[in-house]
């Protein structure tokens, strides 16, 4: 059976399970879409290097503000097996 999803659709799918799995405090769901020796650059911050860096960067960061994700849009580009997705989240409650 052929897969009649989009690309865009997949996307979609992945999204939703980052922002479910970093709503729910599930961590190493929300680093393992990160490669092992992945490099992030924060806003306010150095940069954190590897996955399990990541992880724990996510994990003390929302539970220092109980941070959580909610509306977003997405951009989406395709050509031929690169991809690139600018994901924009523009509120995330927290409380102090």
């Amino acid at each position: 059976m052929e897969n009649s999803r989009t690309e865009e659709e997949i996307f979609e799918e992945g999204i939703q399970d980052y922002l479910k799995a970093f709503n729910s405090g599930d961590y190493q769901r929300v680093a393992s879409y990160w490669t092992e020796d992945a490099v992030h650059q924060p806003p306010m911050g150095p940069e954190i290097r590897g996955r399990t860096a990541l992880e724990e960067f996510y994990r003390q960061s929302s539970e220092a503000m109980s941070a959580r994700l909610s509306d977003y849009s997405n951009e989406y580009r395709f050509a031929g097996a690169v991809s690139y997705t600018h994901l924009t989240l523009p509120t995330m409650s927290t409380t102090w």
